[in-house]
């Protein structure tokens, strides 16, 4: 094997302990991302699901503790504590996510005495190959061979990643299965290394391994072992300063071996090697001497790389093969400037401007996939290599365009590869939207133990893994996007140590800086559309797309503009809002019907059209119905802007429901999308359907409706006008009932004339018009509860309920909500909560999340067009 791959894992290990120390104590209760406390993900049930376990969130209340990742055995001299993981949103949550499963993966690919190892949350795997000449180390991939060459790249990049990005593994609680998991490859890498000028660089023979299909513990008989190591001493410089120059000594002794006799190591071995031969050697070189110059200081190493660069013939690819421009990224992120004939920045500037526009045979797939031309086997890989480089280069470039340009390009093929967003899937094992459930790998195709595994029951079949293969990142799809989850397509379904390592690298570098850049879009712009005037308001946004301040909150008089754009112009001319502070996000309510993104408010003679919003000024936005804004708002609101009338658990990302008595009768039911991994909001009309009475008093209301406007809907008597005219129907209905009505009626009655009366109980006909309308929404929401089962919750908001909260807790609500004579309705709306929304400005705050998204999106978008 090339000693070169072996120094530069050797000094990768070195390097990382400076900068990640003690990150797991034995128990303790790390809060998931999200607003979200242990004791309520506690009571949901999410304790038991997967991304919780193996994201260590919570362990305490749990009760996980003794499953939880150790640190590392040797302690460090000054355990740095970890800081409470930040509140993460949208994609780079779900980043947050699958990091953890994605170190999961390599706990399932260990090789040797697992029953030795401080932590195996790998059930189905146990001891294997103990008669190895050297034990240990990793399986490559979905067989049992242990090959240095790509094990040495796959360990540098996870060394490295968690190097430049150890507060995001420190704050998602994954700094120890980083270090636990670097540390078991450079313990086997490094045992390779049987003396100066000797090494083990491959364990197994590629053809009688590929004709067993089996268990790894089950394999019998000799292995042939062949000759490498690379990074580590970085990493454990300050938490294990012995084993951390051991690493780096390895390191150098290598690097003097390689350098003096330089060649390929497949070479010397065609035959057991030739599933991972070697091209070139100069890269490799280069990118060990780049690690020993940044592990030591010493210039002799940054003239060694720099030799090796101008002998390496370039290209943008970045793999177990090719690893020059990782070494050009390395010594450009510690300041080399240019010198003897090499420009870091010029060569890595040839690699972005491939990666990012297409070029040198790459090419986008029609949903967004960059593929290069290197035979269509595992194209992700390929993709998330090259992310992981710009997430590098992202953390040290003084060019904020081109920062904003790589964390863009890397979350848009991350988003890809995990279903968020481009693709309608997810390509990681055991995460998202229809993953991969055949997986090439043997070892989780076989079906629990005693049973038997062979190439008739394990592979033969078109069953899923009996094993999820947590967090490992399959081929994936060719340049068309067809993708078929078959294990016995291995270019598209195999996994591997190399598929995932700049995978895990990118996915830290993107929750570590994403939140960071959203800064470049701190503005967006809403507004609330209604008869007389229109309301904007302008909010920053905080790192984490999180409203931080209202920069401004303007009022316009409808009958002052002409049009909606009048208006808007006359905001954006504001000063707080010229240069930078001009709004790149926008959403806008508005009372009326909304169609392909656009409102004609018939009323005002108002158009608002999200594309001439965008080719006038510049600015992307939505537009909604206003009851859908309210919708939107639900999902955003604290305990503070509720009242609980059915106080029972709602489920997480159930359906909720919505309704909103108040001028007329809003209602909407909100599903979760796991597209976007939060709630869509789906506009009803349902409040215009046939109202259903109950009892004889309001089937008496009803003809009275009905023999006044021709029809009785729900809405005609569940909204402020609703309750004047049951009030009317009252008091006409049955005049000798209530003698002394106090109501002065010389002018006319108001819904706050009604209620005013009923709760200071100035007059028993408005009482009993209010008890009656309350009972009618109570009804109404039940069914719409019943239409939608919305176990997330049903929201009562408008302005009506909440100033009379005194007779809405009376009970009448609830009774007529549960309505217990029905079975159907007591059966299934026991288990639905009931509220009364107290927050007056839920749409405003619906249309703010709205234009969040919106921001969220435009993020990506600006920036890869730029």
């Amino acid at each position: 094997m090339r000693p070169a791959r072996l120094a530069v894992m050797a000094i990768g290990l070195a390097l990382g302990l400076a900068t990640l120390t003690d990150a797991a104590p034995a128990c303790r209760d790390v809060p998931a991302p999200g607003a979200f406390t242990c004791k309520q993900q506690q009571s949901w049930g999410k304790c038991k699901e997967t991304w919780m376990i193996q994201g260590g969130w919570c362990a305490a209340t749990c009760g996980r503790c003794s499953g939880a990742i150790p640190p590392p055995t040797s302690p460090s001299p000054s355990p740095t504590p970890t800081p409470a993981p930040p509140q993460l949103t949208g994609n780079v949550r779900e980043y947050g996510k699958v990091l953890g499963l994605s170190y999961l993966f390599y706990y399932a690919q260990r090789s040797g005495k697992l029953s030795s190892a401080p932590y195996n949350p790998i059930s189905w795997r146990k001891d294997s190959h103990l008669t190895d000449r050297v034990p240990g180390g990793f399986y490559d991939a979905g067989d049992h061979l242990k090959l240095n060459f790509p094990l040495g790249t796959s360990l540098s990049f996870l060394a490295w990643g968690a190097l430049e990005f150890g507060a995001a593994h420190a704050s998602l609680g994954q700094s120890a299965a980083n270090l636990a998991t670097v540390r078991w490859g450079a313990d086997y890498l490094m045992a390779c290394h049987i003396s100066d000028n000797q090494y083990i660089a491959q364990i197994g023979d590629p053809g009688p391994d590929h004709s067993y299909w089996g268990r790894p513990e089950e394999q019998t008989g000799p292995r042939a072992a062949a000759s490498a190591l690379a990074s580590a001493s970085l990493l454990f410089r300050a938490s294990d300063p012995e084993y951390a120059a051991a690493c780096l000594d390895h390191a150098r002794r290598l690097f003097k071996f390689a350098s003096k006799y330089e060649g390929k190591y497949s070479a010397s071995l065609p035959g057991p090697t030739y599933v991972y031969p070697s091209y070139n050697f100069e890269d490799d070189l280069a990118y060990a001497a780049a690690w020993l110059y940044r592990a030591t200081g010493e210039a002799a190493y940054l003239t060694a790389a720099r030799g090796y660069l101008k002998r390496w013939q370039p290209n943008p690819y970045v793999s177990w093969d090719s690893v020059g421009m990782p070494a050009h990224l390395l010594l450009l992120s510690m300041g080399a400037p240019p010198a003897d004939g090499i420009n870091h920045q010029q060569q890595f500037d040839t690699f972005l401007a491939a990666w990012q526009k297409g070029g040198s045979g790459i090419r986008f797939s029609p949903r967004g996939l960059a593929v290069p031309p290197l035979g269509n086997w595992g194209n992700n890989r390929h993709s998330a290599n090259a992310a992981f480089l710009m997430t590098v280069h992202a953390k040290y470039t003084k060019d904020a365009a081109m920062r904003a340009t790589c964390l863009a390009w890397a979350d848009k093929q991350l988003a890809y590869m995990l279903g968020l967003r481009g693709s309608d899937r997810s390509y990681v094992v055991g995460y998202g939207k229809n993953p991969p459930v055949q997986c090439h790998h043997r070892g989780a195709s076989c079906p629990n133990r005693p049973a038997p595994c062979n190439y008739n029951v394990a592979f033969a079949v078109p069953t899923p893994n009996p094993q999820v293969l947590y967090g490992a990142l399959v081929g994936g799809p060719g340049p068309d996007d067809k993708y078929v989850d078959k294990r016995s397509d291995y270019q598209a379904n195999e996994v591997a140590t190399d598929y995932n390592a700049g995978f895990t690298g990118a996915l830290a570098g993107l929750v570590q800086l994403l939140p960071a850049a959203a800064t470049l879009y701190f503005a967006l712009q809403k507004a609330a559309l209604r008869g007389t005037n229109c309301r904007f308001q302008v909010w920053q946004l905080d790192k984490h797309f999180r409203p931080s301040r209202m920069v401004l909150e303007q009022f316009y008089a409808t009958a002052d503009y002409k049009e909606f754009s009048d208006a808007l112009t006359a905001l954006l001319q504001l000063e707080p809002l010229q240069g930078d502070g001009k709004p790149r996000a926008a959403a806008f309510a508005c009372a009326g019907p909304v169609k392909d993104q656009r409102c004609i408010m018939t009323n005002l003679g108002w158009t608002v059209d999200a594309a001439k919003v965008q080719s006038d000024f510049g600015i992307r936005s939505t537009v909604l119905n206003d009851f859908e804004a309210v919708g939107y708002g639900v999902p955003v609101l604290t305990d503070n802007d509720l009242v609980v009338l059915h106080g029972v658990p709602a489920e997480d990302k159930g359906p909720k429901v919505v309704l909103g008595p108040g001028t007329g009768l809003g209602e909407a039911v909100l599903h979760w999308d796991e597209t976007t991994n939060n709630y869509k909001v789906h506009a009803s009309e349902g409040a215009h359907a046939t109202f259903a009475p109950r009892g004889w008093k309001q089937r008496a209301l009803q003809a009275h409706v009905e023999q006044e406007r021709g029809h009785c809907s729900v809405e005609r008597v569940a909204c402020g006008s609703g309750l004047v005219r049951i009030y009317d129907f009252l008091r006409s209905d049955e005049p000798s009932q209530y003698p002394k009505d106090r109501m002065d009626h010389t002018k006319k009655v108001s819904p706050s004339d009604v209620t005013t009366t009923a709760l200071d109980k100035t007059d028993p006909v408005a009482v009993e018009a209010l008890d009656m309308f309350l009972s009618i929404v109570g009804a109404e929401a039940g069914n719409m509860a019943l239409r939608s089962l919305a176990s997330g919750g049903v929201f009562i908001c408008g302005g009506i309920f909440p100033k009379v909260l005194e007779r809405v807790q009376a009970g009448g609500v609830l009774e007529a909500f549960l309505w217990r004579a029905s079975r159907f309705h007591d059966k299934v709306l026991k288990d639905i909560p009931l509220y009364v929304v107290t927050e007056e400005k839920i749409g405003l705050l619906g249309t703010r999340e709205q234009a969040i998204r919106i921001a969220e999106e435009l993020r990506a978008d600006v920036t890869i067009a730029t």
